[in-house]
């Protein structure tokens, strides 16, 4: 479990647990409850005879790593059933501090079962088994395929066909599609690329393969990510697809979808970020390089930026985007409008800001920039497509890094429903038989 301050940290990228212990605490209990009374938990709390598994046991089995060293524990225990379903919940878990506790499974226990999920689990952590060089042959294809994970996890690829086979023969579930994927990336595996593309069908995968995608960085890869791109209705995967379309060396192609996500009513929150690491924000209704070098020196100042608004939109309105922060304490001040007009042309003469249009708004303290977006006036009169030449007025304390202005865009609207399938199931084929 992590807990996330949204309002700091838009993007969830800092695990804020240890700063609010009691509050993360009291979820996790929560959570646990939650778990507890539902049906598929209660079912894989139970064992093949009908009796209930130990409290730590069902608890890993839910994916609750709080569970982890309680499980370790079960290692020492009587029970040849518990130590084998404690090695694989380990396995499942990957979490560092049961280490010790399998490798003295590895090595003294007297199931080969309990060992051969010690040294998967281990080969997962990256510490390594030899036992795993030898499962990879193994003649049971489910432990060939866990095998490849774990090497590839750590960064081996000596499973690679045996996991692009695996990808490619549809048995997977979601939970170890995942896995795969990410480990496929890991490995930087260019023969899976053609197969991860002909999953990106798949709505909940999409945001994992892109990922997956953008470690391998084959830059074939980029058309098939650039349809997928400028058609995708669900924001963390348009973050996701637009990373890896930038990690394959994409440029201003990506200008035309980015600038609607970016006017979209829930907009991308790392565009104007993904357009510098791309160079095309002057593709995306931002200055160009000279203007955006005059933007950031221009504190305590007032500059004139030129930008060329993106075409299309639905016709209601413009939004401008600023990715900024106040170095301050408090709130910095900006002002953004028209120019006053100047009785003649004189390039000495300094900037002003027309007093009736401009709007003022803050940007906040934080440690990084943050984006954000305001809907600009129609007194300003922007219009998509169009170029416009602005005044921009910044405080000392404000540090501006980009800003763009963009047409406002409607969402993509859902595809109509598909027929449902008879026998459609979710399973994995990856079971292995454990004597239980």
């Amino acid at each position: 479990c992590q807990l996330f301050d949204i309002a700091s940290d838009p993007l969830q990228t800092r695990d804020a647990s240890t700063q609010h212990h009691e509050r993360a605490q009291a979820m996790r209990a929560k959570l646990r409850d939650v778990e507890a009374a539902h049906g598929r938990y209660e079912l894989a709390g139970l064992r093949a005879e009908g009796r209930a598994w130990p409290e730590a046991i069902r608890r890993g089995l839910s994916g609750d790593a709080d569970a982890a060293v309680e499980v370790a524990a079960l290692l020492d225990d009587v029970d040849r059933t518990y130590r084998r379903k404690a090695a694989e919940v380990l396995f499942e878990l990957a979490r560092p501090e049961t280490s010790a506790n399998l490798r003295l499974a590895l090595t003294r226990d007297e199931d080969d079962l309990v060992r051969r999920w010690a040294a998967l689990a281990l080969t997962r952590l990256g510490e390594g088994a030899g036992r795993t060089l030898e499962l990879v042959e193994d003649k049971d294809r489910a432990w060939r395929r866990l095998a490849s994970l774990a090497l590839a996890e750590s960064g081996d690829n000596r499973g690679e066909e045996t996991l692009v086979d695996w990808w490619q023969s549809g048995e997977l579930d979601f939970r170890r599609a995942r896995q795969v994927a990410a480990a496929l990336g890991k490995i930087r595996s260019r023969r899976a690329v053609v197969p991860l593309l002909k999953s990106l069908g798949d709505v909940r995968l999409r945001p994992y393969l892109a990922d997956a995608l953008a470690q391998i960085r084959e830059p074939a890869a980029r058309p098939a990510l650039l349809d997928a791109f400028a058609s995708e209705r669900y924001l963390m995967a348009r973050q996701s697809l637009a990373r890896a379309l930038i990690a394959l060396g994409a440029g201003a192609e990506m200008a035309p979808p980015l600038a609607r996500f970016l006017g979209t009513p829930d907009p991308i929150p790392d565009g104007l970020a993904l357009a510098l690491q791309g160079g095309f924000l002057s593709s995306l209704g931002g200055p160009d390089r000279e203007g955006l070098e005059r933007v950031r020196q221009g504190r305590g100042k007032t500059r004139r930026i030129q930008v060329v608004l993106p075409a299309r939109g639905n016709g209601k309105g413009v939004r401008l985007l600023v990715l900024g922060r106040s170095l301050g304490a408090s709130p910095a001040a900006v002002r953004l409008g028209l120019e006053l007009p100047r009785i003649r042309e004189d390039d000495l003469l300094p900037v002003e800001l027309d007093p009736h249009r401009f709007i003022e708004f803050a940007l906040e303290p934080g440690p990084t920039p943050r984006q954000l977006a305001l809907e600009l006036p129609q007194e300003l009169g922007l219009r998509p497509g169009t170029g416009a030449t602005l005044a921009l007025w910044q405080s000392e304390q404000a540090e501006i890094g980009a800003l763009a202005v963009v047409p406002l865009a409607d969402e993509i609207p859902p595809p109509p429903p598909e027929p449902w399938t008879p026998g459609a199931s979710d399973s994995s084929d990856d079971r292995v038989d454990d004597g239980t």
